[in-house]
C-alpha cells in the first residue's frame, strides 16, 4: 500500500498560497481528471485560501453572536387569582 496523498489532501495541507497555486497548476496537467474532481480542486483551494488570508470567518461570526434568550428566565405565574 503507498503512502502518497492525492492532491485533494495535498491543498487541504497546504501552508502557502503559491503552493496551492502550483499544486493546482500540478492537477491542470492531469488530463484524464474529469470536471467532478478538477472543481473538487478549485473549491478546496478557495476555502484554503481564505483560511490562509484571514482565518475562518465562520468561526469568527460563530464566537461573535449573543443569544438573545440564553439567561432568560421564565417567571413564576399564579393561577390563584
Amino acid at each position: 500500500m503507498s503512502n502518497t496523498i492525492g492532491l485533494k489532501q495535498r491543498i487541504k495541507l497546504a501552508q502557502t498560497p503559491e503552493e496551492i497555486h502550483a499544486l493546482l497548476d500540478e492537477g491542470s496537467g492531469f488530463k484524464y481528471a474529469s470536471d467532478h474532481t478538477i472543481r473538487q480542486w478549485r473549491r478546496i483551494a478557495k476555502k484554503r485560501m481564505a483560511e490562509l488570508e484571514g482565518g475562518d470567518k465562520k468561526e469568527e461570526n460563530k464566537s461573535k453572536k449573543k443569544s438573545k434568550n440564553k439567561h432568560r428566565r421564565k417567571k413564576n405565574v399564579s393561577k390563584n387569582s
